[in-house]
């Protein structure tokens, strides 16, 4: 009887339930961890996926923390003597939960955001990171004032008023940096839809033309072809009309044109210049011997008939060195055969 009269009283004890749920919370915390673990790396064996790679250590503690304020919070409870501190003691552990339960948002959304830059560099080549790190920033900001504004209006602090001020001033702030604002989502939308890639060589509607270098949070950097550094705003490049001159190939074709006169032989042109542009193809760094040279007749016009040799480059940046290799060597071996240039005759004196 007295061993039952010592249970009784010991069930009924406020201080031996408030144990009782703390160590239940560390037990299940606890288990929890090493299940995760042990989950994590099962996934990791069996997925070829690196998502859950990420994600299961990183939401691993704060869920365990998150468990361990649940038991805080129902011990508190059950504690009769702790009745008068429970207005201040009660929002005391709402505030810590709502911490943890911002670290794990803040955690998940870190690894979805890291997860997905990894998985777009080992789909591509290359990959532009230069962002990331601004998003990722921005996602803690978020997050953050989120779990403030939470947290301040469960110690009793009125925030509609802090709400309102906060969306004045970020009204005021979007205003101020309206052009930043739009480069950086500019800059997020160019490297997620990816219309450019890093080393790839583009020319704008503008005329500015280069090799793509990077994409930040707020700018597009070019490499001319001469070397120079040509920076570009996001909201101008994501505006742009834009072309790629590596994709769907980066080989390119163009014409290198001349005018010869209106009573040339044009079967034996276009055989001189054949046998031109094949030698000066093999014998140029960066031209496609892998197409073979194509004459084509363009237009008669009032200074003689046009014609072009079509030739093609490894890409778009190299046919100014085949282009003037292949007008030297054309223009030597027509004046060894007597052809005749046209060129017109172009007044520098008009009314003189």
């Amino acid at each position: 009887m007295a061993y039952e009269a010592i249970l009784d009283s010991l069930m009924q004890s406020d201080y031996v339930w408030a144990v009782f749920w703390i160590a239940l919370a560390f037990v299940v915390a606890k288990a929890f961890s090493i299940f995760m673990k042990r989950f994590a790396d099962a996934a990791a064996k069996k997925t070829w996926l690196t998502l859950d790679d990420r994600l299961f250590p990183a939401i691993r503690r704060p869920i365990m923390y998150i468990i361990m304020v649940t038991g805080l919070y129902l011990a508190v409870m059950n504690v009769s003597a702790l009745v008068p501190y429970n207005s201040f003691l009660i929002p005391a552990i709402y505030v810590i939960g709502i911490g943890f339960t911002a670290l794990l948002v803040l955690r998940v959304g870190d690894s979805l955001l890291v997860w997905y830059t990894e998985r777009r560099a080992t789909r591509y080549e290359a990959v532009y990171t230069e962002v990331m790190p601004t998003v990722q920033k921005v996602w803690a900001l978020l997050v953050g004032i989120v779990a403030l504004v939470m947290a301040l209006g469960r110690v009793g602090i009125e925030i509609s008023p802090l709400i309102t001020s906060l969306g004045i001033a970020g009204l005021a702030v979007a205003l101020a940096f309206q052009d930043m604002l739009a480069n950086f989502f500019a800059g997020i939308y160019l490297t997620t839809n990816r219309p450019i890639k890093k080393g790839q060589f583009i020319k704008l509607d503008s005329g500015l033309e280069g090799y793509v270098e990077t994409v930040d949070w707020r700018n597009t950097k070019l490499k001319s072809p001469s070397g120079q550094m040509i920076i570009v705003p996001n909201i101008k490049v994501s505006q742009a009309v834009i072309t790629n001159f590596h994709e769907p190939v980066k080989s390119y074709p163009f014409p290198v044109s001349f005018l010869v006169g209106p009573d040339s032989d044009l079967e034996k042109i276009e055989k001189i210049a054949l046998e031109v542009a094949r030698d000066t193809i093999k014998s140029t760094p960066g031209a496609d011997s892998k197409y073979p040279p194509l004459f084509r007749v363009n237009e008669i016009n009032e200074y003689g008939v046009k014609v072009s040799i079509i030739v093609r480059v490894d890409e778009y940046s190299q046919q100014y060195l085949l282009k003037h290799e292949l007008l030297k060597e054309t223009l030597k071996r027509f004046r060894k055969e007597k052809i005749a240039i046209s060129c017109p005759k172009i007044n520098l004196f008009p009314g003189g």
